[in-house]
């Protein structure tokens, strides 16, 4: 992430055909960012993360999934994303002086990939695509014997409540990602540099699908600040009109009743009812962006019936 020890501003990780995988390096902390605390209980710390993603800060109990590491996830129903913001695992190769770890996540063509990846000195945030979210566990332990055989170290049991496939993508045993991190470490470390050199094509083949996403954030990010977020601003509207459209981007949990699915009732039990916090989420999104509320709507055509 370093070139000749100086800091730079983004770096491509790797590049093929139009694919570019990339991760953005930024310098410093929010101000009032208090390192001796979680990122989810920084969250009013990162208030200019927000402003220059062109969105408005989420409040911690009502529209946040709490993750076990001491991040969170923010589902953004009507972009067909969810952002992603993860501490720095203790457990991860060493940190440097300036607090970046020398490695963070892995590359894997079984893992999800981003759109945007953003690295502070104490935490990454990744915008992620929406998915769709496996329904069952017929074929998550398949995955998981797969990272293993890959890494040669053993997976989180979480890998079969946290898998998915892509939009278009048939439901099998050969198409179910990961949709969660996997950090560096030292145990993993040799086999993954094994197959990293081994499997270039398929890490980039499976980015492919978002190449064109992945450019727009990577232009819209560069030329936005948290007092001018124009450039971010149209990177939303572009990424409505995919989502609208069923391209690639999916909000899937929007699409199964729990009542009738009894492993997505128990994944909403154990990590939170995401489902009902994204739909707040997006109301107060909506009326960020000059949306009327559902109350001056229902008023304003209760008025419009009587003639007024």
């Amino acid at each position: 992430m370093l070139n000749g020890g100086k800091r730079v501003d983004y770096v491509n990780v790797l590049c093929y055909s139009v694919c570019m995988i990339f991760e953005f390096i930024e310098n410093g902390l929010p101000a009032g960012y208090k390192t001796n605390k979680s990122i989810y209980s920084n969250v009013s710390a990162l208030q200019p993360i927000f402003d220059r993603m062109a969105l408005p800060l989420p409040s911690k109990y009502r529209h946040l999934q709490y993750t076990r590491e001491g991040g969170f996830n923010l589902f953004l129903n009507r972009y067909g994303m969810v952002l992603r913001f993860y501490p720095y695992n203790d457990e991860a190769q060493a940190r440097r002086e300036d607090g970046l770890n020398f490695h963070d996540h892995i590359y894997h063509a079984k893992i999800l990939p981003y759109i945007g990846c953003v690295r502070y000195a104490n935490f990454t945030m990744q915008l992620m695509p929406a998915v769709n979210i496996c329904r069952d566990h017929d074929y998550s332990y398949h995955l998981a014997t797969k990272l293993m055989c890959d890494l040669g170290s053993s997976i989180d049991g979480t890998v079969v409540s946290n898998a998915g496939y892509k939009v278009g993508a048939p439901e099998g045993a050969d198409s179910r990602i990961l949709l969660d991190t996997i950090y560096m470490t030292d145990e993993i470390e040799q086999r993954y540099l094994q197959y990293l050199s081994k499997k270039q094509r398929d890490i980039l083949k499976n980015f492919e699908g978002y190449a064109d996403l992945q450019h727009m954030f990577h232009d819209a990010w560069r030329g936005s600040t948290a007092q001018n977020h124009s450039t971010m601003a149209g990177f939303w509207g572009e990424a409505k009109r995919i989502c609208d459209m069923g391209e690639c981007l999916h909000p899937s949990w929007l699409d199964i009743d729990p009542n009738q699915n009894v492993e997505f009732s128990h994944t909403i039990s154990a990590k939170g009812n995401f489902v009902r916090a994204s739909k707040s989420y997006d109301r107060k999104l909506g009326q960020s962006l000059g949306e009327p509320s559902f109350l001056s709507s229902v008023c304003s055509k209760a008025l419009h019936a009587l003639g007024m």
